[in-house]
């Protein structure tokens, strides 16, 4: 979201943000449906899995699949 909204010159991407984390669900779903506006589909493909509600376990597993992510658990033991 940092590079979106760097690039973002109108401010949209950063109050999106902001109301991604609301306590207030409106605003949440308000927040996504800008998103799905605003961002071209590729990018929103990405972005989804990591505000939509999707577990931190698939999100994960979404991000190995698309951006070639290490497994960092063979690195713990």
């Amino acid at each position: 979201f940092r590079v979106l909204s760097i690039q973002d010159t109108s401010g949209q991407i950063r109050i999106v943000f902001r109301s991604l984390f609301s306590q207030n669900d409106r605003q949440k779903a308000n927040a996504l449906e800008a998103l799905d506006s605003i961002l071209k589909p590729s990018v929103l493909k990405l972005i989804m899995p990591l505000v939509d509600g999707t577990s931190p376990s698939k999100a994960l597993e979404i991000g190995r699949k698309k951006f070639d992510l290490p497994d960092f658990k063979s690195e713990l033991s």
